[in-house]
């Protein structure tokens, strides 16, 4: 059950759904505009898993924190829309998982995360939000694969350097041979472009 556990954790903390919106009417100077390469990725990222089995509470804390390695791939950004081309990169790093029954450390695992993104192209629109934060309708670049819901990001240019900055939150319920699982999921993505 244990391992179950982790992989189920490993697999969710990399299916994040991006949510955040702001009510500003503020307008900013849209000073994205433009053409990007894809630089790097850093995220720090925790899962938290529960279940209760026997009348004991299993708990499984994974922490990883990791930046980008081969990052490839261009953006291009207008007034309103963001297109990217095969952006793709990889991961090498190690995860830990503290695991606990009835809130008391039993163990902790230390494993290698290691796996890579093939090239994916994808557009999306946006809107500014303030002078700081965009609003992606239909789900943003760096988000879930495939998922349409709406998410948004921080965003600073400094000199050639974007930076769109995403926090994220998600909470659901699984299921492992019968038992239910609550996920608590948290991780601060950022994902920085250069301009070209």
């Amino acid at each position: 059950m244990k391992r179950n556990l982790l992989t189920v954790s490993i697999v969710i903390s990399f299916c994040l759904a991006i949510s955040c919106k702001k009510n500003n009417n503020d307008t900013a100077a849209n000073n994205l505009a433009g053409n990007w390469k894809f630089t790097s990725m850093t995220a720090q990222t925790e899962s938290d898993n529960q279940y209760s089995d026997g009348g004991i509470l299993y708990k499984t804390v994974t922490i990883s924190q990791y930046t980008t390695l081969n990052n490839k791939g261009t953006v291009v950004i207008t007034s309103s829309s963001m297109n990217s081309d095969s952006i793709a990169y990889a991961v090498s790093t190690n995860a830990t998982a503290y695991n606990y029954q009835n809130g008391t450390l039993t163990d902790s695992t230390v494993y290698p995360l290691i796996f890579s993104v093939s090239p994916t192209s994808i557009a999306v629109t946006y809107n500014l939000i303030g002078k700081d934060s965009i609003y992606f309708p239909g789900g943003g670049l760096f988000g879930v694969p495939g998922s349409s819901s709406g998410s948004g990001a921080k965003y600073t240019v400094n000199g050639n350097a974007l930076n769109l900055i995403t926090t994220i939150v998600q909470d659901s319920t699984n299921s492992s041979y019968g038992i239910p699982i609550t996920v608590h999921l948290t991780a601060t993505v950022n994902s920085v472009l250069t301009k070209q």
